[in-house]
């Protein structure tokens, strides 16, 4: 992630806008030296409107890429699938993964998410589970690592109690709303982030609005 000239896959979702006024309020009684932050950014996250296997396939592509570079490794799975389900990714060959430009860990991690989707052994009832529970289920796969599952509850699930230490946006925005010297390793970030609580992701949007997003 990083200054943005076009809209990526994760900032198009078209619902209502969840964050309000309220939520902000209550984040603010823990981090009122973050005020003027958001007087003068606007703050709102829109749920994704796309399957939760697809959402997750765009964070696998997404791991460790420019959120750029990443949109074209979408839109040439899109291309080779059409609807990107767990049926179609799993029939891809080796060749089409190669088109794609795919590294081999990805495809098999792709590979991996779509046979556990096709045995319904992938998508749990989010409804009944609270953040640690779904992060603990889904990084039991594979090739998918916190930082994956954070941006799907972000995004997908619309999860308020995400405080994104991993990623290296995040932590660059951090130097900027602390007056940090250097950007913080993932150990002092998430030491910074301890009083975000249960509106964590509220602290991570501030974050990428600092950097562009």
């Amino acid at each position: 992630m990083g200054n943005l000239d076009y809209t990526p896959f994760y900032l198009k979702g078209n619902g209502p806008n969840i964050i309000n006024i309220n939520m902000i309020n209550e984040f603010l009684k823990n981090n009122g030296e973050l005020k003027l932050f958001f007087e003068n950014n606007d703050i709102e996250l829109k749920v994704l409107n796309i399957s939760y296997f697809e959402s997750l396939c765009y964070w696998v592509i997404g791991q460790q890429i420019s959120g750029k570079v990443a949109e074209i490794f979408i839109e040439r799975l899109q291309n080779e699938v059409k609807i990107i389900n767990s049926k179609n990714v799993s029939e891809l060959t080796i060749d089409q993964f190669k088109e794609i430009g795919l590294t081999n860990s990805k495809r098999e991690t792709l590979l991996r998410l779509a046979n556990l989707d096709l045995e319904n052994r992938l998508i749990l009832d989010h409804s009944k589970y609270d953040s640690e529970h779904i992060l603990k289920h889904y990084t039991k796969i594979k090739g998918i690592g916190p930082w994956t599952v954070n941006m799907f509850m972000i995004f997908s699930l619309g999860r308020l109690d995400v405080s994104a230490a991993l990623d290296l946006v995040v932590r660059k925005g951090l130097k900027i709303l602390y007056n940090l010297s250097e950007v913080p390793d993932i150990k002092n970030a998430k030491m910074l982030m301890r009083t975000w609580g249960e509106f964590g992701t509220i602290g991570t949007l501030l974050c990428w609005r600092m950097m562009g997003e």
